[in-house]
């Protein structure tokens, strides 16, 4: 049996066969998996690398896929009323990584799913997105190619898509 302590930690009870008493007691770290990171020094040589993966996360926090006690309304302010870009979401309030208990428990299926691409099929995942969208992800651009800029409108260009395949999942997930 696993139990949670707090968000850092949690307690696996063992027990020998069927007896009724418990006889180990593991304290563990909780294991967390990075969903997007940002790195700076590719950004350097790479700029505007990660503005696709900063769409999806903003995306998912405006829609109320992010943990609410980190993201709370208070800082997702500035990205509601689109005063700030969603690049400076992922460099600012996510400091460049988002991590597995950034993400409600329904919405963590759904990043796997589509963003990870674990399951999806090739045509449904986010990067076949990104290029039907876009024409190629910042990531594969040679540095003299036109990139994706930072910019809601660049935004609201994928955010239909996210939105359907956000749809797509939970109808499946309800069809069982």
């Amino acid at each position: 049996m696993t139990l949670p302590v707090n968000d850092m930690l949690e307690m696996v009870l063992e027990r020998d066969g069927e007896g009724p008493g418990i006889t180990r007691v593991f304290v563990k770290l909780r294991q967390e998996l990075d969903f997007i990171e940002a790195s700076a020094s590719y950004e350097e040589t790479q700029p505007l690398v990660y503005v696709e993966g900063a769409f999806f996360a903003t995306w998912c926090a405006l829609h109320g896929l992010l943990n609410p006690q980190r993201y709370p309304d208070s800082v997702l302010a500035p990205w509601r009323a689109r005063v700030a870009t969603p690049l400076q979401f992922l460099h600012g309030p996510c400091q460049r990584i988002v991590w597995s208990s950034d993400i409600t428990d329904e919405a963590n299926g759904f990043w796997g799913y589509y963003y990870k691409g674990f399951g999806a099929p090739d045509e449904q995942r986010w990067q076949a997105d990104i290029q039907a969208v876009f024409g190629s992800s910042n990531h594969f651009r040679d540095p003299d190619e036109a990139r994706t800029p930072d910019s809601w409108e660049a935004f609201d260009a994928i955010a239909p898509t996210i939105a359907m395949r956000f749809a797509e999942w939970r109808a499946t997930l309800a069809a069982g």
